[in-house]
Parts: C-alpha cells; structure tokens; sequence
C-alpha cells in the first residue's frame, strides 16, 4: 500500500471512529474506539514483526477490524440498555393506570354493542376492540373499536378493567402491554 493511500485511509479510519453513528448509544463509541486504538496496536506489533516489517499497514487494518469489532459489541450493550429502559418503563406505565377511583364492588358495564372492524390500514396495525370506560362522572362511555400501532415492542392492549386492591377494586385505564 503506497504512502498517499495508507494516509487517506488512516485518517478515512480516524474520523469513521471518533465520529460514532448519529443514533449510536455511548457504549457503540466507546467500544469502537477502544477496539480500533487496541487493533491497531496488535496490527502494528504483527505487521513489524512479519517478514515485510510494515507496521503501518498492520496498525491500519487491525484498527478497522477492531473498531468494527469493538462497535459492533457496543451496539449490543446499547440495544439491550434500551431494551431494559422500554420494559421498566412500560411496567411503570402498567402501575400509572390506576386511578383513584375505589368501590367495595364494581358497577356492571352496559352489554357490549356490536363492531364492524375497517380494513387493516397497515401491516402492523392492531385492533383493539372497542371498551367500556368509568369516567369521572360515575359512569360508563363507550370508546369504539379501532385499528392502532402498537408502541416498540408491545404486543397486545390491554383494555380497561376493575382491579381487587385491598378491600375494594380499583379501575385500571387500557395500556399497552410487552
């Protein structure tokens, strides 16, 4: 590899890993960077002790090999801090639905009136039927069926319902549920 092309793709290299993706999380930077500092240290070692002694080109391509590495095993801890951070926030949401309302026993919703449900406006819509909800007034209104996309992860709702909660039910509002 002549000086000029060793130059650009060095430098092509430095910024690619200081840099880091827009959407990239800490640990993708930081691993990348870490494994590009740590294979171009091994390449140089390698590329100078090997029959042609070019430790430059060693150190240029242990760097990109180990900021991929490094990154991509970031990414993986990035994705699985979001992934904990969605749980435990929809798991806190699921709490938040209680309101204050409390009865010895829950007062019987209306029947059920009957839906037609619309075409699928998207491959990934859900159809969440319609519910009976408990408003402030102390009585039950009606929300109609629809089609709606979920939220990341989320796999079915969870419509609204009373809840046992010490002596007396408590009405939980309709989440969405991992």
């Amino acid at each position: 590899m002549s000086n000029p092309t060793l130059l650009s793709a060095s430098l092509l290299t430095l910024i690619m890993f200081s840099s880091g993706c827009e959407t990239a999380g800490p640990r993708t930077k930081e691993d990348a960077t870490g494994g590009a500092l740590l294979g171009a240290l091994g390449g140089a070692i390698i590329g100078n002790n090997s029959g042609g002694g070019n430790g430059a080109s060693g150190a240029l391509v242990g760097a990109i090999a180990g900021g991929l590495i490094g990154g991509a095993i970031g990414n993986e801890a990035d994705q699985q801090a979001a992934n904990q951070r969605e749980v435990t926030a929809s798991r806190s949401y699921e709490r938040e639905t209680a309101t204050t309302v409390i009865l010895a026993e829950p007062p019987q919703p209306p029947a059920m009136p009957s839906e037609i449900i619309p075409r699928r406006p998207a491959a990934e819509a859900v159809w969440v039927s319609g519910y009976w909800i408990y408003n402030s007034n102390g009585r039950y209104e009606w929300a109609p069926g629809r089609w709606e996309i979920p939220p990341p992860h989320c796999r079915d709702f969870v419509p609204p319902h009373w809840a046992r909660q010490g002596n007396g039910y408590v009405y939980m509002q309709g989440y969405w549920r991992l």
